[in-house]
């Protein structure tokens, strides 16, 4: 008898949210029915690190980009100084975290269909919410007449002026028989492209331009294997056109393994021989590291810099114990003002 046929036994528990939904579709559900789960308060930051970046946008425009990742949105720093503008996208407006009235400009860069759906995420009236006026633009593919709000976005002008060369009139990325014109994988590229396209036109003067970026994880599915990398290849396009970038701590973006410097290491490959010996994976004569081996360090001594550093194999630090007496107060301030939206337990 298959295993659809099979008839439920006595103690078989029936799903309460529907038979045949993968675990990123039973978690979707759970979210919808009771968002407050997600967005929860995250522990005060270390104020050292308050203080490191509120040094950091020290005569620069720096703009704040906001995603919807629970590991890291809710430490946007809202409260602290000299942030001239702050970007979110799609239907966040609905969540706990979101200040909407330090809201600057708007991203919803889907087809009419996806967000004119009745059920969007997290129980938001999305539809609803963009035919409201907004004292901010909405960018989107074009202007929507039922959202009045609504501004064209500069698609054909954001790829023309970073993936296009005036000097030999060629596109930069050649594929195939041709040229690669687009490379918008996800949301965030495209704020990416257009503040850069800002920065260039003037939009706030002639100070460096700074990105942070919160709630931008791109850890799951075809976030993690699409969207991602994209993401990543607008970032360091932006730094080599000068943008300095931040990320809070624990943000996954922009970290990976320090490859042949420190990763594998022999602990690593011991350690990887052991397992699968401990599997019966292993054949027997295979090349093991002799016992003396040791890895070397070649990174060599680099400049002593007027500034902390992230250590090579420390990309942590956000919760760092610290002494309540050694608070400066005015850190403190922007520190607890920053992370103390507590949503109610779901």
């Amino acid at each position: 008898m298959g295993k659809r046929n099979r008839p439920r036994k006595k103690n078989d528990k029936k799903s309460t949210v529907g038979d045949n939904l993968n675990p990123y579709e039973i978690f979707s559900k759970r979210m919808m029915d009771n968002p407050s789960i997600l967005w929860q308060a995250l522990p005060p930051e270390n104020p050292e690190i308050i203080t490191a970046r509120m040094d950091q946008r020290q005569d620069k425009t720096t703009i704040a980009i906001i995603g919807t990742s629970p590991d890291s949105c809710g430490l946007t720093p809202w409260n602290e100084p000299d942030i001239a503008e702050f970007w979110a996208l799609n239907d966040a407006h609905h969540l706990p975290f979101m200040h909407m009235d330090k809201i600057t400009r708007w991203f919803q860069l889907h087809q009419p269909w996806r967000y004119k759906r009745p059920t969007p995420r997290y129980g938001a009236k999305h539809w609803e919410w963009m035919k409201e006026e907004h004292p901010f633009p909405i960018y989107m593919q074009r202007v929507d007449e039922d959202v009045p709000a609504s501004v064209k976005f500069p698609l054909y002008e954001t790829a023309r002026k970073f993936l296009f060369n005036e000097d030999y009139d060629q596109w930069l990325i050649g594929r195939g028989l041709g040229w690669q014109r687009k490379y918008y994988a996800c949301s965030f590229s495209y704020m990416a492209a257009f503040a850069y396209l800002k920065w260039k036109e003037g939009e706030w003067g002639d100070k460096p331009l700074r990105i942070e970026m919160y709630g931008c994880e791109l850890a799951q599915e075809t976030e993690y294997y699409m969207q991602r990398p994209n993401t990543e290849f607008w970032i360091g396009l932006g730094v080599g056109l000068g943008v300095q970038f931040y990320v809070p701590a624990i943000t996954r973006i922009l970290q990976g393994v320090f490859y042949g410097y420190r990763y594998p290491s022999v602990a690593d490959f011991r350690q990887e021989v052991a397992d699968r010996k401990e599997n019966k994976k292993w054949e027997e004569g295979s090349w093991e590291p002799p016992s003396s081996t040791v890895d070397e360090d070649n990174v060599g001594v680099w400049p002593e810099p007027a500034y902390p550093v992230v250590p090579d194999t420390d990309f942590g630090g956000l919760f760092t114990e610290f002494e309540e007496d050694s608070f400066d107060p005015i850190v403190t301030n922007y520190a607890m003002e920053d992370v103390g939206h507590t949503v109610e337990d779901g």
